[in-house]
């Protein structure tokens, strides 16, 4: 039960930190690769991930492989604090993004 516990509140955590509609908003005004990386910089989701990119220089399949592999961390960070029956369900995840 205390690792379910533990799980919700790491999900809440994780979904604090999603990108919201006016995010989104500005996000679809943005012109170029670039402007993408600095904007998803400054989000709270994606400044770990992003913070040694260099944003004058990254092209979009680095940008997306970057994005991805924030993905696949969430559901790994998941699958290493579950220890119950739902651990499998991660297991399910993390292949599945590999």
């Amino acid at each position: 039960m205390f690792a379910a516990n533990g799980v919700t509140a790491k999900c809440r955590a994780v979904f604090g930190k999603r990108l919201s509609e006016s995010d989104y908003a500005q996000l679809a005004a943005k012109e170029n690769v670039p402007q993408v990386c600095d904007f998803l910089k400054t989000a709270p989701r994606y400044q770990k991930a992003l913070s040694a990119a260099n944003s004058g220089a990254i092209h979009r399949a680095q940008l997306e492989a970057v994005l991805g592999k924030s993905a696949f961390d969430i559901f790994e960070s998941f699958r290493k604090f579950d220890f119950t029956k739902s651990r499998e369900y991660f297991r399910f995840i993390v292949e599945r993004l590999e």
